[in-house]
């Protein structure tokens, strides 16, 4: 059995490419769960607001398969400029925080550079990748598919893969989800 600390849901969307030439062929809409979504003492993690009680985004991510994908496609010159996106940031800090030390908009310029940077041809600048994001957010809605399976977070409540897996299949017709489980582990300083 799991007990409710997956931090990490993955769903893969299909989106047209016309380009033929990518190295991706889906989009892995990358979810994770907080308080869980910390791993390591060591990142130097700040407490999120218990309001945050729900999965929000950790990225977008162009994928071939689950362990394959296009990165770092600008390379270090990439830089994410928050002045394109005004009109979403609201949403992204409540949709895309991130608990990691150095803030939110340091987290998402890291995933931009890493995924966004390599799928331009469908989000052609950072506030179509950000806005995809966003919106495939609100359509695959992880929290209310969980919900009507009866699948609610809870520290000390398991659940199964299976479980799992059948509300991701009534909800969105995935036969089956990619989950990574994460042990939260204080740094014993060795």
């Amino acid at each position: 059995m799991l007990v409710f600390l997956s931090s990490v849901l993955l769903l893969a969307h299909t989106l047209a490419s016309t380009n033929t030439t990518t190295t991706y062929d889906t989009f892995k809409l990358v979810r994770q769960w907080y308080p869980n979504s910390c791993y390591k003492a060591s990142h130097g993690c700040k407490q999120l607001p218990q309001q945050i009680n729900f999965w929000t985004i950790h990225g977008l991510w162009p994928s071939r398969d689950a362990s394959h994908y296009p990165a770092d496609c600008a390379g270090s010159k990439c830089h994410l400029n928050t002045t394109t996106i005004p009109d979403l940031l609201d949403e992204m800090h409540l949709h895309w925080p991130t608990d990691y030390s150095g803030g939110d908009t340091k987290f998402w310029s890291h995933e931009y550079c890493k995924h966004g940077t390599c799928c331009t041809d469908v989000f052609p600048d950072v506030h179509h990748y950000f806005s995809a994001a966003l919106t495939l957010n609100h359509h695959l809605d992880v929290d209310t598919a969980l919900a009507k399976a009866g699948i609610l977070p809870d520290l000390n409540k398991p659940y199964s893969f299976t479980q799992l897996d059948s509300a991701m299949k009534s909800s969105f017709g995935v036969d089956k989800a990619t989950y990574w489980c994460r042990y939260v582990k204080e740094d014993d300083g060795s």
